[in-house]
């Protein structure tokens, strides 16, 4: 009977955080559909702006279009639906922190004292790498990417930007560039479960920077060397991240069967 009732009671616990979540969500995607047209206005940056990197001072420049392509609306439901899609996904964003937190409330219960320490250092990190790879793919990879799909317009031939299609598009590379950005920590889980090891990582090193510029050919859509290097360094760097983390945690773990009885 005692672990009936612990079993709902964690039922309970976890309907109450679900409630409290969805709550915060609803709430943040509310204020983000109020801003929606600001927040489409933000979403526009790649159509008319990219930074220019150059080994000349300024070593960075910001670049505007004189003429953006503006975009448009193929059916009656687009535009609004894709304001409530941009309102949705900042209600998330907005409402992640906490979310997090109540899930953090959640597990806590769960854990021993050391444990906590490293999911919150470990959750937090995740979340920051995520958002870093998603700032990158926006501001970075996606005005290069623009302006080299763009320019296979021509006379005949005119671009002309579906708004719900440019928005999905920006989205699919922040989300993708975001996950990417999680290597690190993929790496750190499967040294965890033993399925890698960072002496393993680290041999096979060469391996992991072909397969760095192989996977920036295919996510940069422009075939010049430059933005391909663009996307592979990150990667490498990256990759070593993860296997600094990874020895890191082997060496804890080490230290800690030393110390066990």
């Amino acid at each position: 009977m005692e672990n009936k009732n612990t079993f709902w009671d964690h039922i309970e616990e976890l309907r109450k955080r679900l409630i409290i979540s969805i709550i915060f969500i609803a709430v943040g995607a509310s204020a983000g559909f109020y801003f929606s047209e600001e927040l489409l206005n933000i979403m526009e940056f790649p159509l008319r702006s990219r930074f220019q990197i150059s080994l000349h001072n300024p070593y960075i420049k910001l670049i505007t279009s004189s003429s953006p392509i503006k975009l448009v609306f193929l059916k009656p439901i687009e535009a609004i639906w894709t304001y409530l899609k941009l309102g949705l996904i900042a209600g998330l964003i907005i409402a992640l922190p906490l979310v997090l937190y109540e899930i953090w409330l959640f597990i806590k219960p769960g854990l021993f004292p050391a444990e906590r320490k490293y999911v919150r250092l470990f959750v937090a990190a995740a979340g920051i790498f995520f958002v870093i790879g998603g700032l990158f793919s926006f501001f970075i990879i996606l005005p290069f990417a623009m302006k080299f799909l763009l320019s296979y317009g021509t006379s005949e031939l005119v671009p002309m930007l579906s708004v719900e299609q440019y928005v999905d598009f920006c989205l699919q590379f922040i989300l993708s560039f975001g996950l990417v950005f999680e290597l690190p920590f993929v790496l750190l889980i499967l040294s965890a479960i033993g399925i890698v090891s960072p002496k393993g990582l680290a041999e096979n090193r060469r391996y992991a920077v072909v397969g760095a510029f192989i996977l920036g050919a295919v996510l940069s859509p422009s075939p010049d060397v430059f933005n391909q290097t663009l996307v592979a360094v990150p990667l490498i760097v990256l990759y070593e991240v993860g296997i600094l983390l990874s020895s890191m945690f082997m060496k804890r773990r080490e230290k800690m069967k030393e110390q066990s009885p």
